[in-house]
This record gives structure tokens, sequence and C-alpha cells, in this order.
């Protein structure tokens, strides 16, 4: 069965239950099940050949995504014979995650994240090939050099290496490589992790909020304002509402038959507002690009400040914070009993940390304003 993903640990975690599993950061960990989006069932990658494969739950806003460092092309179909394998088919684009095995890559292919095997597919673009062609230019013999050489012929090529049979013949003495763990080269520096949230518990912020206004300013705001558009660049689309958040930006139908299309503030590449039209630009593994018309260019322009007051984490409603409190420490762990459903999410409260759902929080004695145009 394939592999639900591929992450990297940012922070260290210490279990406070008996099913879940100690890590440290930069741990590489294999992705069992995500069926709860806040809690995943991981296996960590094991290091030396002698170290046990221990697995168990890990809060996911304490990992990230394992970007991939190559592409190739299937060259034969593949079924998988084993647990933690994938599937290719013949022409298909493969992103290679790890390469430290000598007979198997760590792929994502369109049948999920698993074992394939180096025979079947070809890469078309690599940081290994480039460092090999600079390593074969430095070894080439100088211009002086050939001409003191003695004239010789140059060896024959050698014939090419036949094909890997098709799954599941095997030719007969010749048996399928099995997949060994070698210890792989020292992983490269993990990235900086992002700054993160400091939530204060309600009680403590109300105190701090009369006991000095320039802390309750600086507090980071969990605010979701709420505007409401027309899909398109003119105005026979159908009624959207828009949620933005420091989190998040929730795009809302308003059918209850069309879940809601939720994209966090880091994926946000542009926005834009020409006259009354604001166009949004979504990056990431699924790109998307949406144009919506406002009631007016001062409501356009309105919802365009405070997308990228979001985008940097200081939107607070009516005005975004100059100076944010932070401190390092990983984000608050969520928890376990919480439930996410599509309908709910315009009304979730996100701590930042990328598709991380937490329950609804409490209404504040301040709550968040909703903005909405006549259009007819």
């Amino acid at each position: 069965m394939p592999l639900a993903g591929v992450r990297r640990a940012i922070y260290a975690y210490e279990p406070a239950d008996g099913d879940e599993l100690a890590i440290k950061e930069g741990d590489v960990l294999y992705i069992l099940s995500s069926n709860d989006p806040d809690w995943l069932q991981a296996k960590r990658k094991p290091v030396n050949a002698d170290d046990a494969e221990e697995q168990g739950l890990v809060p996911a806003n304490h990992t990230e995504l394992v970007e991939p460092i190559s592409l190739a092309r299937a060259l034969y179909d593949y079924e998988p014979t084993q647990d933690e394998e994938t599937t290719l088919v013949e022409d298909e684009r493969v992103q290679i995650i790890e390469g430290d095995d000598p007979d198997w890559y760590m792929a994502r292919t369109k049948g999920g994240c698993g074992f394939i095997p180096k025979a079947y597919v070809e890469l078309v673009s690599s940081e290994v090939r480039r460092a090999e062609a600079h390593a074969d230019e430095a070894r080439a013999p100088t211009p002086e050099q050939q001409a003191l050489a003695p004239l010789s012929l140059p060896p024959p090529p050698p014939p090419p290496p036949p094909p890997p049979p098709m799954f599941p013949v095997q030719p007969s003495g010749v048996a399928t490589p099995t997949r060994t763990t070698l210890p792989p080269p020292p992983p490269p520096p993990p990235p900086p992790p992002p700054p993160p949230t400091l939530a204060l518990p309600i009680s403590l912020a109300s105190n701090l909020a009369q006991s000095s206004p320039a802390i309750a300013a600086a507090q980071p705001s969990n605010t979701i304002s709420h505007f409401s558009v027309i899909e398109g660049k003119k105005k026979k689309g159908g009624k959207v509402t828009l949620s933005i958040s420091n989190a998040a930006l929730v795009i809302d139908s308003n059918s209850d038959m069309v879940a809601p299309k939720r994209y966090t503030m880091a994926h946000i590449s542009k926005c834009t507002a020409k006259k009354a039209v604001l166009g949004i630009e979504i990056g990431g593994y699924e790109p998307a690009a949406f144009d919506f018309t406002c009631g007016s260019v001062a409501e356009a322009e309105r919802i365009l400040d405070a997308v990228n007051a979001a985008r940097r984490g200081m939107f607070i409603g009516d005005r975004a914070v100059g100076d944010r409190l932070s401190e390092d420490t990983p984000p608050p762990l969520p928890s376990k009993d919480s439930q996410y459903s599509p309908q709910l999410a315009p009304q979730l409260a996100v701590t930042g940390t990328p598709a991380v759902f937490m329950p609804v929080l409490p209404p504040h004695t301040t709550t968040s304003q909703e903005h909405a145009v006549v259009l007819y």
C-alpha cells in the first residue's frame, strides 16, 4: 500500500501518550495515514541499518512536506509487490524525493508516495547530473596533455544494458533487486522555522489589555472578516463570501453542494485591485487564479489591504499591527478530539500553521465585523 506522504520534522516532540512517536528536528517521516488532519500516523526513517522501525502519532504542525529533488519519466509500468511501494505508468512524470538507496527511489507518482525501482525510470532533471557533468569536464585532459599523449584508438563504447523485464515476468537466474537500508549522507541543514504564532489565553490577554493597551495592540489576532463579492470580472457570476484571517483565505460559494476552498496566506503569491475587480493568484502545488467583482473601488481596495496585511500576519480587522510578539517555540498542539467539517471552514480560527484546522474559538468581547454590499 502506498504511503500518504513524506514529511520532515521541523520541531522536536516528546510523546505525551503511549500511541505517539518521539521525533527530533530533521527526522524524515513516512506518513502511513493522514485521516486526522491534526495528528499523522508516521514511521521514522531509520538512519542506520540496525535502527528499529518506530511508528506512532505525530502532530502535523510540527512537520513540513519534503520537496522533490528531481524529476523523472517512467520507462515501464510497475505494480507494487510490497508495502510502501507505489505504481508506475509508462511515460508518467514522477517526482523523486529520495535516492540514497542503490536500487530504489522514494518517489511521488499518480498512485501515491512510495518506493519504485530505479531501473524503471529515467531522470529528466537533477542536481546530481549537473554535478557529474562538471566533474567530467574537470577530469577531461587539456590540449597540451592531449598533444603529449601517444596516439591510440579510443576503446569501443560498451554495449547498452538490456531493459528490465516487464513485471511480473522475471528471467531465470535474475533476482529482483531487494530494498536494503543504507546509511544516507548527512542531511542538509533544515531551513529556519517560520515565526511561531504567540497565542495568549483569553483570561491572560484580557488582563494584559487592561493593564497595557500597547501589549494588547501587539497581540496577534485571530479575527476573521467576511466580504461578500461576485465571482468573475462581471456582475453576472455567483455571489461568494471571502473570509480573511492571518492564517488563510476561504472562498465560500454559499452552497451546501460545494465545499469552501481554503488557501493558506503563505500560498497567496499576488493580490491586485483594478478599479472594482480584485485579482488573487495562488501558488504552491495547486496554482489557481481568481477574479472577484466588488461593490465599489473602495471595497476592492479595502479587501486588498486586508489580504496584504494577513499575508504579513498583521491583519486584526480594521487595522494592522506594527510590531508582533514572537518567541522561538513550536506552535501549540492540536486537539485529538477536534473534528473538521468543510461547511465550517470559514468559521475556523487557525493559529497560522498551514493545513492545520483548529476547533472554533469561543467568542471574544469584540466580535469580528461582517461587510456586505447591496448589489440589487
